[in-house]
């Protein structure tokens, strides 16, 4: 527990040796200057990223036969974004997996579907960041390699799920995990693997392209809200550009070592926008705003505190799943 704080406490002290540096009356200056309608826009695109995500998790666990009507899910969902906002690489959306154990699916294919509605988010932001950084940087050794090895990590965990989820490469790695799994949780180990992987067959084709169209369409609303803070913060930056920067400030905030990104998006942003002459102050200040927006959507998804979805006792479902052990002995 001790050495989880003090891996979160990176990003903080980041923030804080920036800070220590920083002209703080400068920034509070820019943010003080920024233009209103456009970050009042800029906070808006949430609701449509929502409901496209709300639709992609609706279309992944009704390709795996679990049914939920669309505002069920909507809530469920928006809960999920709300408690994930404040976890490390937004763990706590994996909530949703409790909530369909509930509904009465297996806690295989509840893990696969939130597995794979986070999933879709990260590879959109690895490739739409090698996209935006194709078009926009001047293409020398450095960011061709970026492109290089982003997509060839990519493919080859592609490769490794397909390999681990279907014929012998499944036989090898339930053996793998029933070796290293401790005798007490062994046996549920193992259904919870095989249920998640039969997800994996489960999941055709024609839906994971309406997943991708829909996660596309989420992006595209949050891409878009980025470009206009930089708008509103006078920058001067093509919308390409700014996609890009946001790709790589929500990468780099996945990272376990913070909360709510404090600091790594920080230093991402300072790092990104000096390369379009940004002061630091100019780049805090955007930072800040991102920061504001986020606590903003929690805003928006704590409505879902007041749905019937999620009144009940969450904890004691999860021990539930979690404490199995006087069953598999």
């Amino acid at each position: 527990m001790l050495n989880k704080w003090l891996l979160r406490s990176v990003g903080p002290l980041i923030l804080l040796f920036i800070l220590f540096r920083l002209d703080v009356g400068a920034t509070i200056d820019v943010i003080r200057r920024t233009s209103v309608w456009p970050l009042v826009v800029a906070y808006l695109m949430f609701v449509p990223s929502l409901l496209f995500r709300t639709q992609r998790w609706a279309v992944l666990i009704a390709a795996l036969g679990i049914r939920m009507g669309f505002w069920e899910s909507f809530n469920v969902y928006a809960f999920s974004t709300f408690t994930g906002i404040a976890t490390p690489g937004r763990l706590g959306e994996f909530i949703k997996a409790f909530y369909l154990k509930r509904k009465g699916s297996s806690l295989g294919l509840s893990l696969f579907s939130v597995f794979l509605d986070r999933l879709c988010d990260i590879l959109f932001l690895l490739i739409s960041g090698c996209g935006a950084l194709f078009v926009i940087a001047e293409f020398d050794d450095g960011p061709a390699a970026t492109i290089a090895f982003t997509l060839l990590g990519v493919m080859l965990g592609v490769v490794v799920l397909l390999v681990v989820t279907r014929g012998k490469g499944n036989k090898t790695a339930i053996r793998v995990l029933r070796t290293v799994s401790p005798p007490s949780l062994r046996g549920r180990m193992t259904i919870v693997y095989q249920d998640f992987c039969s997800g994996f067959r489960k999941t055709k084709l024609k839906a994971l392209g309406v997943v991708f169209l829909l996660t596309a369409l989420a992006w595209g609303m949050n891409y878009w809200a980025v470009f206009l803070v930089g708008r509103a913060l006078g920058f001067d930056i093509a919308f390409f550009g700014m996609a890009c920067i946001a790709a790589i400030c929500a990468l780099v905030t996945l990272m376990p070592v913070s909360v709510m990104g404090l600091g790594t998006r920080d230093a991402a942003s300072i790092l990104m926008l000096g390369n379009y002459g940004i002061s630091e102050a100019g780049a805090v200040a955007f930072s800040t705003l991102i920061l504001s927006m986020i606590l903003f959507n929690a805003v928006i998804c704590s409505f879902s505190l007041l749905s019937p979805a999620v009144r009940f006792d969450w904890r004691s479902e999860m021990d539930e799943i979690l404490d199995h052990h006087s069953d598999d002995r």
